[in-house]
């Protein structure tokens, strides 16, 4: 297949990026970042200003599909990103009869959530089911890989903590790891899969995990022992802030509320690894 892979140098279209190449297909990456792509086929593009469908006419000749991974967060143009550039490369899509079209958004943004990362995400979306295409939107929650990008370098730094602080009353997060979304992508760019469908990716637990269990999720990814656990309680819980301590450590501001809900992964759809395409 050939593939044009928006967002192609971040954590996630890196890995997709990789797992397609590694089973022969072609990829072309779209990023403003050449020097991240140097043994790659790279359009540098700026997304937020390629807002005229007829200048990503070009760019998908000879495309079979399309996945949109590119995105932003505080200080960059979400706006632009996530709304007209996206909304402008689905219309070259609609024009040039490409129907498969996959999106990454984020999980939670189709909630009442009143930031302007999930406002834009709605959008984004909104702007890809608009359009008379086979297109399926994921939305993962935070992704954890090997690789160290945003939120999962966060969790990195989180585990290798010897002790971690319990902090009461934090929401539930549950993360999913970097190779099952990467399984996902590949079933979804098969022939006949479904479409016009959008899945909440995450882990499935019984309970709600805490972002105790996050950290200890990346601990054991990481390969490291296990580490103790102590609750932090009276003033120096309030002079750390209720949940925010990590974020504020490392200087991260964090771009989607995380809501006390319990969200399942749609993993019925999803087959066990080691998917393969059609060349």
């Amino acid at each position: 297949m050939h593939i044009l892979l928006v967002g192609g140098t971040g954590l996630v279209g890196s890995a997709i990026h990789a797992r397609l190449s590694a089973g022969g297909h072609e990829c072309v990456l779209v990023s403003r970042h050449p020097d991240a792509a140097l043994h790659a086929r790279h359009v540098t593009l700026d997304v937020a200003r390629t807002t005229d469908a007829s200048k990503w006419k070009g760019i998908l000749a000879g495309v079979d599909a399309v996945i949109n991974a590119a995105g932003a967060l505080q200080g960059q143009d979400m706006q632009g990103v996530h709304v007209a550039g996206s909304a402008a490369l689905y219309t070259a899509c609609e024009s040039a009869g490409l129907r498969r079209v996959i999106l990454f958004s984020a999980m939670g943004i189709d909630r009442d959530a009143p930031t302007d990362f999930s406002r834009t995400k709605r959008e984004g979306e909104a702007a890809l089911m608009a359009r008379d295409l086979d297109w399926v939107v994921l939305r993962p929650s935070v992704v954890v890989g090997r690789p160290a990008y945003g939120g999962s370098a966060l969790l990195r730094g989180l585990a290798s903590l010897p002790v971690l602080p319990v902090m009461p009353d934090t929401a539930a997060i549950q993360p999913v790891y970097l190779d099952d979304v990467v399984e996902t992508v590949l079933f979804f760019l098969q022939p006949g899969a479904p479409s016009r469908i959008a899945l909440d990716l995450a882990a499935v637990h019984g309970g709600s995990p805490s972002a105790t269990r996050c950290r200890c999720f990346a601990h054991g990814y990481a390969g490291g022992p296990p580490t103790a656990c102590t609750c932090l309680v009276g003033r120096l819980r309030s002079l750390t802030g209720r949940g925010t301590w990590p974020r504020c450590w490392v200087g991260e501001r964090p771009s989607v509320r995380l809501r006390r809900r319990k969200c399942g992964a749609a993993r019925s759809a999803i087959p066990s690894p080691g998917v393969s395409l059609p060349a």
